[in-house]
């Protein structure tokens, strides 16, 4: 009663009311926060409050989690608050980034370059100088990362324009932007819209191959370990591109805060790998994921999450540790091996002694030799007493056989001579 007690009491208090971002426009973090939320009505005593933001981007949804403003946000892996220099943060805001933990990574959001297929660039410097380059709302933090990929691939950057618009109005047009990029998943509406037409593609990051590690992206990705490689399937959008295209992407991760309790994250990780096949997006998250490999430390509920099919140290541990206890008790039955025979062989020299000196008697005779005799007799029985107490010799069979013959001898020389037995 009473650990039941103090259990209900714990959970009395902790919170059980949380607030996630919720982006609007029809944006892949909102389709998964969205998801996210749904499937959070599964858990008992838990229940989350969409924030609902007009503003999109994973820059946006950083700050709002730096601020304060909001529990859980989808953001990217890639952001930190370096991505933030144009906007104006507290420094206990800025402190605050040390707080922040991963719940999980969601899904990858990928490197879309779409641009008129009559521009026929064959290489990223040819198809981005002297454009007019969409990277969507001041929000986005794509337009660091296209920034930080344009420059590996040797684009000069002041020949280039970057165009900020509202999210669904970054697409190719005659008089605005001439080409469109856009850091999301594949199933984004205003992508799959703009893609609808047949004279816009996509472009490929490396033509020579189809295999992302061999690809000039992967050289790209040595220097921003955030950063993931990926492959565009063929004709994913009908008519482009036209082979597997390379890209690049980043996790879209949700991040909350250290000090949201252990058990609500993990309550949350296992009913979003549960129930998450009914969502187009998370159903393609992992339940194991390398911690090396995010920006920002995991919660500690996650890890716990992660730690709940693990065997314990002894089930990992079984055969080593069943072969050491083998040897151990192998070398232990050796060492008493050694030690009883050690023990046997003393005995057996202060019995042999006894034997020889019974001899003695039965062939010799005089009151001194008696004397002498007994003197030795009394001095052999002392000596094997001082290595008993001293744990040199072991009461057994042997040792009451060797006391029996000492008690003999002193009888035995006792009724042959009474007065030598004087000196005892």
């Amino acid at each position: 009663m009473i650990v039941l007690a103090g259990f209900v009491l714990t959970n009395c208090g902790v919170r059980q009311k949380y607030t996630i971002l919720y982006n609007l426009g029809g944006t892949s973090s909102g389709t998964a926060t969205n998801d996210i939320v749904d499937i959070s009505k599964n858990i008992k005593r838990f229940r989350f409050e969409k924030v609902v933001d007009s503003s999109v981007g994973a820059k946006n949804n950083f700050i709002q989690l730096l601020k304060g403003k909001v529990d859980f946000a989808i953001t990217h892996n890639s952001i930190s608050v370096k991505n933030c220099r144009d906007v104006k943060l507290s420094k206990k805001e800025i402190e605050n980034e040390n707080n922040l933990r991963v719940v999980a990574p969601l899904y990858g959001e990928k490197l879309f370059i779409i641009y008129p297929d009559s521009l026929k660039a064959k290489s990223l410097p040819e198809l981005m100088e002297g454009r007019r380059i969409g990277v969507g709302p001041k929000t986005s933090a794509l337009k660091d990362l296209l920034v930080d990929l344009m420059e590996h691939y040797k684009v000069d950057i002041n020949k280039c324009t970057f165009v900020n618009t509202p999210y669904k109005q970054n697409k190719v047009t005659n008089n605005k932007i001439d080409v469109s990029c856009f850091l999301t998943d594949y199933n984004d509406k205003t992508v799959r819209a703009q893609l609808s037409n047949p004279d816009l593609v996509l472009f490929d990051l490396d033509a020579s191959t189809t295999n992302p590690k061999l690809s000039s992206a992967e050289g790209f990705r040595i220097f921003h370990p955030e950063v993931h490689t990926f492959i565009i399937p063929a004709k994913l959008y009908g008519h482009t591109p036209k082979k597997p295209a390379i890209t690049i992407g980043v996790s879209a991760v949700l991040l909350t805060h250290k000090d949201v309790h252990k058990h609500k994250v993990y309550d949350l990780i296992d009913n979003i790998f549960k129930f998450n096949s009914k969502g187009h997006i998370l159903n393609r998250m992992e339940e194991d994921f390398d911690p090396d490999d995010l920006h920002y430390a995991i919660h500690e509920g996650t890890t716990l999450f992660q730690d709940r099919n693990r065997p314990t140290f002894i089930e990992r541990y079984s055969k080593p540790i069943a072969s050491g206890l083998s040897v151990l008790i192998a070398g232990f039955a050796a060492f008493m091996r050694w030690r009883n025979n050690r023990r046997y062989r003393l005995l057996r020299e202060f019995y042999q002694r006894a034997l020889e000196l019974e001899k003695r008697i039965n062939q010799k005779g005089g009151e001194a030799f008696y004397r002498e005799a007994f003197a030795e007799i009394l001095a052999i029985k002392a000596q094997v007493y001082d290595l008993l107490i001293e744990g040199k010799i072991q009461v057994n069979d042997n040792f009451l056989a060797f006391q029996a013959l000492i008690n003999n001898l002193i009888l035995q020389l006792t009724i042959s001579d009474p007065e030598s037995a004087k000196i005892e």
